[in-house]
């Protein structure tokens, strides 16, 4: 089965409207793990708009739920990059092939290998070795792969497996949504043309 390539016009929404929406999505998901971090969990928060208060709530509910979908975000972004998650906490390569038979494929099941270099070539997928341009490789790498697993697990799994409510998942998460907005800067932004 051959699949139709993209218009331009689903690439340019691509890079300019979607793919920087996940970003801030992963920025918004930092910035509430630092907010987490310095403050009590249990910190009364009021969401206010236009100066009136229009819900109340405590800190760790609204952090919580913008890190998870900023986590979604990351998993996608890491996808459309080429790389993900294996369910066991290691990052494997994945195919375009595969994005596109994906259950809840990625950026509309665009990958960046449907996006061309100055050259006219498809841009190459993100190879494994992409972790090496960050400090401590391994941990990006799991930072990486503990992310994308975290986005894909069902929510029964999620309360059982004692790697999301462990202590070791924040520092993950930290790493991941420092790491990727970078790795696809490098590996998209800075050769796609369009």
């Amino acid at each position: 089965m051959t699949t139709e390539a993209p218009s331009l016009s689903l690439l340019r929404d691509t890079r300019y409207t979607m793919i920087p929406h996940r970003v801030r999505g992963v920025a918004a998901g930092r910035a509430a793990l630092d907010l987490e971090a310095r403050h009590d969990a249990q910190h009364p928060l009021q969401l206010r708009a236009d100066g009136n208060a229009v819900q109340y709530n405590v800190l760790l509910a609204y952090t919580r739920s913008v890190t998870c979908v900023a986590a979604l975000h990351c998993r996608d972004l890491l996808r459309f990059l080429g790389v993900q998650g294996d369910g066991a906490g290691n990052l494997r390569a994945c195919d375009s092939s595969e994005t596109a038979a994906m259950p809840d494929p990625p950026v509309g099941a665009i990958s960046i290998d449907m996006f061309r270099t100055a050259a006219g070539e498809p841009l190459a997928r993100m190879p494994l070795s992409a972790v090496n341009a960050f400090a401590e490789p391994p941990a990006v790498a799991h930072a990486w792969a503990l992310t994308c697993d975290l986005a894909s697990q069902p929510l029964a799994h999620a309360m059982r497996d004692p790697r999301w409510t462990s202590g070791l998942l924040a520092p993950a998460l930290h790493r991941a949504f420092d790491t990727v907005p970078l790795a696809l800067s490098q590996w998209f932004y800075e050769r796609a043309v369009l």
